[in-house]
């Protein structure tokens, strides 16, 4: 894969268990992005979890996190109710944010997968916008990691070019893990 990718080429591995293996693509010399495959861990053991207690709170299989449901779940996690914010509240507080945060890693590994197996070559190419900033496969992306740190203004920028450039879909994901 490695030899593939220094030829210009585009490669694939086969199964998924290699596939979502930094380690193993690294020690093959595999160009890979930083993919936060603790943050993904840690979401599925939570949700795991809360599937766990969802279904011995409902008694049978119940995957749906009905209101009936929410307190006991809520108290079984340890949340207690302040005089302002009650403890399903809190709960349901951390459940979206790791279900936002899931959401987020889940398109950035999508789009990852498709920057580096699906796109051709002539489909990678980048159209300079400014220089701050270029188009790539319809996403803009910064023109190198440091542009946020050296012109913070730059993230207002961001969002008004992808306001004004029709062709955008977003925004890469290794723009956005900066």
């Amino acid at each position: 894969m490695a030899e593939v990718q220094k030829k210009g080429g585009v490669a694939a591995f086969v199964d998924a268990e290699h596939a979502l293996d930094v380690g193993y693509a690294r020690r093959l010399g595999v160009r890979s992005p930083v993919v936060t495959v603790e943050q993904l861990d840690a979401g599925q053991k939570h949700l795991w979890r809360l599937r766990f207690a969802l279904h011995r709170i409902a008694g049978r299989r119940e995957d749906r996190l009905l209101f009936d449901y929410q307190k006991k779940i809520a108290e079984h996690f340890g949340f207690e109710s302040a005089e302002h914010n009650l403890a399903i509240e809190q709960f349901m507080q951390q459940y979206y944010r790791r279900i936002m945060e899931l959401e987020r890693l889940s398109e950035m590994l999508l789009q990852i997968f498709r920057e580096e197996i699906l796109l051709t070559a002539s489909q990678k190419k980048v159209k300079p916008i400014n220089e701050r900033f270029n188009l790539r496969y319809n996403y803009i992306e910064v023109a190198h990691p440091g542009v946020f740190r050296e012109y913070p203004p730059a993230l207002v920028e961001l969002f008004l070019l992808i306001s004004l450039n029709q062709q955008c879909e977003g925004v890469t994901a290794s723009t956005i893990r900066l």
